[in-house]
């Protein structure tokens, strides 16, 4: 079975759509109402912005009808999935590349020396537990960005600006003022304990072990369920200290 196929980026090309879908056949020049050509993205293999079509009330976007077969259908398919995994591979590239390449600029050593403290960090809680465990890898990364308060981005997380991928560092979320305050870089120490209690399989047992104890306590579901749902920064402040 036929149908049309409207094309706008590079596909409009006669020499790409030989390639891509050799059975197609030309309509003619089309225009589609309601929509904005925008350049979203860039090609790995070109470098050059890939077209696309973002609703846009009033505008108009250009190019030409095709008509074509169920192979050639399949082959843009697969043509579109490839390049979703190409942005998704960029997203991650870029999330990282900028905060390894932070360790290129003046920081760098700094941010070494926090990495160092969040690994010391990790050594003391696995060594000494009754029977040691390995230190999971990849160990804790530290990275510089603004605002005010320190944060993780805890292992395994999945991440929107990675496409929904999980995070496979304990990631430490410094701000400029912490790392040239050395007195207040026990936040190192605070967020790391975040990725500890997960990475221990501590998540589940801590907050019900206090739910429990309150209860125990008599002090009723309503003081219990606050004290559950603090159970993290409880738990990362008496680690720490």
């Amino acid at each position: 079975m036929s149908r049309c196929y409207f094309a706008y980026g590079s596909n409009m090309a006669p020499t790409v759509m030989a390639r891509l879908c050799p059975g197609h056949r030309y309509l003619g020049v089309a225009r589609l109402d309601g929509y904005r050509l925008a350049f979203t993205r860039r090609s790995v293999r070109t470098g050059s912005g890939v077209a696309d079509i973002v609703g846009a009330p009033g505008s108009t976007v250009w190019g030409v009808v095709y008509e074509i077969g169920e192979e050639d259908l399949a082959a843009l398919d697969r043509k579109e999935r490839a390049h979703r995994l190409v942005q998704a591979t960029e997203r991650i590239w870029d999330f990282y590349f900028e905060l390894f390449g932070q360790r290129q600029g003046k920081y760098g050593n700094w941010l070494l020396s926090c990495d160092r403290i969040a690994m010391d960090c990790y050594q003391a809680a696995y060594t000494g537990l009754g029977v040691a465990r390995t230190v999971p890898a990849p160990p804790p990364f530290c990275y510089m960005k603004t605002g005010f308060a320190p944060a993780t981005i805890r292992r395994g997380m999945r991440m929107r600006r990675l496409g929904k991928q999980m995070n496979p560092f304990p990631l430490v979320q410094l701000p400029y003022h912490r790392l040239v305050n050395p007195w207040t870089l026990g936040a190192v120490m605070h967020e790391v304990s975040h990725n500890l209690q997960n990475d221990l399989g501590l998540n589940k047992d801590i907050p019900r072990q206090v739910g429990l104890q309150l209860l125990k306590a008599g002090l009723g579901r309503s003081v219990s369920s606050v004290w559950v749902r603090w159970n993290r920064e409880m738990f990362a402040d008496i680690t720490c200290t």
